[in-house]
Formats: structure tokens, C-alpha cells, sequence
């Protein structure tokens, strides 16, 4: 019963908060409730008429933007209280401009200052490509008394150091890269550079922002006229996109390529020797020419759509490789998918060298003839 008595009062007290809002601005003190209210609704019926004799959107008055700010403001704190968060208050900003001379402030601002005017253009793309996660500190740690506090602050000036002198060992190739391409002076310094970004920038870490990078800048590009010398060595790809990219005469050695996208990309002549390419796409890919060394594997690769055609007479079939010529190399493709995929005009491969495929049936001259077996 005394829920029902009390239910009432809690209205009636936000009903008045809500009044109060509307009827205290920052120019005039003397608006009343009933003027707020008419105030705001003429302001939703002009909005919602779109008469031209009315005034519109863009020629409202100040008191009825106060109003609508006051009501913004309302309904964002209502809603953060609905979600327990804090928002932070208004004058936060006017507190820290008059604390601002303060020493320690000062010097924090000064070295933030220098820190930022610092940066270069690639050291925001590092920043990007890397960001810097804050770690929450534990309430444990923040509860500390002030001998853990000194502990802390002489442990984080050896850790900073180390941090430091971590980031100048180990720093990205891509910075380096970029700096040298930035440095070089002559057309072969150039190119050597920028066959070094490139390649560097292939071996990024595995994140949205580097593959959504790779697909801006690196799709569709002619890749053996930025490589000096057309090869590929020693990389070790994951998740880019590297669509419709013209691949003819690269060489891939010893190239390792994860979750990469060649879909209709163009390989002809290319060369792939100790190689392994897992999940990746060339769907639509031109593979005409395509010369296979070594030890070569795809592994749940997809080929929907491609024209392959292998070329060399070193192709073995995994089984058989090593019992009468160890030397003969061997191409396996293992889970890979085949829809629509065109063999014509390819070498002999056993069939063996395709182990759990599917959609082979709907490939064409699959397998490849085999002369002989």
C-alpha cells in the first residue's frame, strides 16, 4: 500500500526535474513552465510541418536550441544511468584549463606536445597498424599505500626504459622500409626500396587493418614491376588481399601464404618452389604456364572459376615421389575446391596428387591425362 503512496510522489518529483530542464537557459531566468513546454512543441510542430511560412531548422531561435540542448543532455543522462556509467561532468574541461599552472601539469602537457609533434607520417601508420592497448590497473594495485606507489613509479621508469630501447631493436621492417624508400636519391635505390616495403608490408601481422590496407594499396597491382629482381623469397603471408594482382613470371620460393586472397589474379609463367599456400583464394585466377619445383602444397585452397595449366615433366605424385627418382619434386592439392576449374592444355598429374577434393567432377579435363598411367 505505501508503494502506492510513494509511486505518485517519484512522478510528480521527475515530472517537476523534467519541467526544470526545460525552463532554466543561460539568457533568461524568467520562462515559464507553460512557455517551455509551448516553446519545444512549436519547435517538434515546425519540424514535423515543414511549413515555409514557419521558421525552419536551420532559422531557430537561441532559446529553442537552449531548450533542445538541455533536453539532449537530459536524455543522455538518463540513459547513462539506465546503463550505470558515469559521464564526466562539464566543467571537468574549465577545471583542467585553470589547473593548467600547475609544474607537473605543464610538464605533462610539454611532453605530450613533443611527443606528438614527433611523429611522422610513418609512425602513424605504425600507430595504426599497431595500436597501443592501455591495461586496466587491478583495484589491488590501485589501493596500494606509498611505498607500492614509489615501487611502481621506479618499476615503470626501468620499464619505460626497456620499452624504449625494445622499440628501437625492434623495430618494424615496414619503418625501415618506408625510411629508405624516403632516403633514396637514385631511380635503383628507389626501386630496391620499394621492393622492400613491399614486401615487408606483405608480412604484417594478421589484423582488419592490414588486410583492409593490402586491398587498398596493393590490389590490382602489377607485382613484377615493383620486385627488382621478380622474386618472392622468404615470406610469410596472412590474411591480405592481393585480388586481380598480375603475378606473370614471379617467383614464389619458399613462400608460405595464409588466408590470402588471389582471386582473379594473373600467374602466367610464374614460378612456385617450396611453397605452401593454405585457405587461400584464387578463384578466377589465369594460371596458364604455371611452373611448380620442389615441394609445393594447397591446402584448402579454392580454384573456382581458374584455368591452370601446369607446365613441367617434373611433377610426381606424392606417393610415388622419392622411390625411384628422389629428386622429382611433387604438387599436392589437399581439400582444395575445383568448381567449374579448367585443366586444359595442362601436363600429366596422377590423380593421387588430389587427395580429398571436391567439385572435381565439374572441372574440366580433370584429372590431367597422364601419359602412360
Amino acid at each position: 500500500m505505501w508503494l502506492r503512496l510513494l509511486f505518485p510522489r517519484m512522478r510528480l518529483s521527475l515530472a517537476s526535474t523534467t519541467m526544470n530542464i526545460f525552463t532554466n537557459t543561460t539568457n533568461t531566468n524568467s520562462i515559464t513552465t507553460n512557455s517551455s513546454i509551448s516553446s519545444s512543441t512549436r519547435w517538434v510542430q515546425t519540424m514535423s510541418t515543414g511549413d515555409k511560412d514557419k521558421p525552419s531548422f536551420t532559422h531557430m531561435t537561441e532559446e529553442e536550441a537552449q531548450l533542445l540542448a538541455q533536453l539532449s543532455e537530459a536524455l543522455l543522462q538518463d540513459e547513462a544511468n539506465a546503463l550505470a556509467v558515469s559521464l564526466p561532468e562539464n566543467n571537468s574541461v574549465d577545471s583542467n584549463s585553470n589547473n593548467s599552472n600547475n609544474n607537473n601539469n605543464n610538464n605533462n602537457n610539454s611532453e605530450g606536445e613533443s611527443w606528438m609533434t614527433q611523429l611522422s607520417s610513418q609512425d602513424y601508420m605504425e600507430l595504426a597498424m599497431n595500436p597501443i592497448i592501455p591495461q586496466r590497473e587491478t583495484p589491488e594495485l590501485q589501493d596500494g599505500g606509498n611505498n607500492n606507489n614509489k615501487e611502481k613509479e621506479n618499476n615503470n621508469n626501468n620499464n619505460n626504459g626497456s620499452n624504449v630501447l625494445a622499440s628501437s631493436v625492434e623495430e618494424s621492417s615496414l619503418s625501415r622500409a618506408m625510411r629508405d624508400v624516403l632516403q633514396s636519391s637514385r631511380s635503383d635505390e628507389m626501386s630496391a626500396a620499394l621492393a622492400g616495403a613491399v614486401c615487408a608490408f606483405l608480412t604484417t601481422p594478421a589484423t582488419l587493418v592490414n588486410r583492409a590496407a593490402s586491398e587498398l594499396l596493393l590490389s590490382g597491382t602489377d607485382v613484377k614491376a615493383l620486385l627488382s629482381d621478380g622474386t618472392l623469397r622468404g615470406l610469410c603471408m596472412e590474411e591480405k588481399c592481393l585480388s586481380q594482382c598480375d603475378f606473370s613470371t614471379v617467383s614464389f620460393l619458399s613462400v608460405s601464404a595464409r588466408s590470402v586472397d588471389f582471386s582473379r589474379s594473373v600467374f602466367y609463367a610464374a614460378v612456385f618452389h617450396d611453397s605452401v599456400f593454405v585457405n587461400c583464394s584464387f578463384d578466377g585466377c589465369v594460371m596458364k604456364e604455371l611452373r611448380c619445383s620442389g615441394h609445393v602444397r594447397f591446402e584448402g585452397c579454392s580454384f573456382r572459376f581458374a584455368h591452370i595449366v601446369l607446365r613441367g615433366s617434373s611433377l610426381s605424385s606424392p606417393a610415388t615421389a622419392g622411390k625411384k627418382r628422389e629428386k622429382r619434386s611433387g604438387v599436392l592439392f589437399d581439400r582444395c575446391e575445383f568448381d567449374l576449374c579448367d585443366f586444359d592444355g595442362s601436363d600429366a598429374i596422377p590423380q593421387s596428387c588430389f587427395v580429398d577434393c571436391v567439385n572435381t567432377d565439374l572441372a574440366s579435363k580433370f584429372p590431367p591425362r597422364v601419359n602412360g598411367c
